[in-house]
């Protein structure tokens, strides 16, 4: 399920973390979120989901692996679940839900445009982020380099 290369533990899938207090915690690996070694960690006992850096965006990272992340995230979680983030604040999975239903929406939009011929400048001017603009974002980022990371990303 997982293996050792240079002293880094990296996880295929996901590994169960040892009991503690009769609790297991699962480590599940994310790819493409943040980085090649994204991973969140699921404490059961807590029902808490720590996502480390995966909103964090970065060269390594896609919208794809993103979206991929936060869906993983959702379906892990209940009404009850609070996830932390590796910086900001505890959310719930009705902010995530949103959060996610934005940054899908804006992708598919951001396609389609691009599939016409439209640069980053052009999806700038359109204002496509102020059209549906979730009362809480896990990251802060301008418009412009929003847009420009999720046309880069395809």
């Amino acid at each position: 399920m997982s293996r050792r290369i240079k002293n880094k533990l990296v996880l295929s899938n996901e590994i169960t973390l040892s009991k503690l207090n009769g609790a297991e915690s699962i480590m599940v690996h994310v790819h493409g979120a943040h980085s090649d070694e994204d991973s969140i960690v699921f404490f059961q006992n807590e029902n808490l989901l720590y996502t480390g850096n995966i909103f964090q965006l970065s060269r390594k990272s896609n919208i794809y692996g993103l979206l991929k992340a936060i869906g993983y995230i959702i379906s892990m979680s209940d009404d009850n679940t609070r996830i932390l983030p590796g910086y900001g604040r505890i959310i719930d999975k009705s902010k995530l839900n949103i959060f996610y239903d934005y940054l899908k929406s804006i992708k598919d939009q951001i396609q389609e445009r691009k599939q016409h011929g439209l640069s980053i400048e052009d999806l700038i001017k359109l204002n496509l982020l102020n059209q549906f603009r979730p009362e809480y974002l896990l990251f802060n980022l301008t418009d412009h380099e929003l847009i420009a990371y999720i046309y880069n990303s395809m």
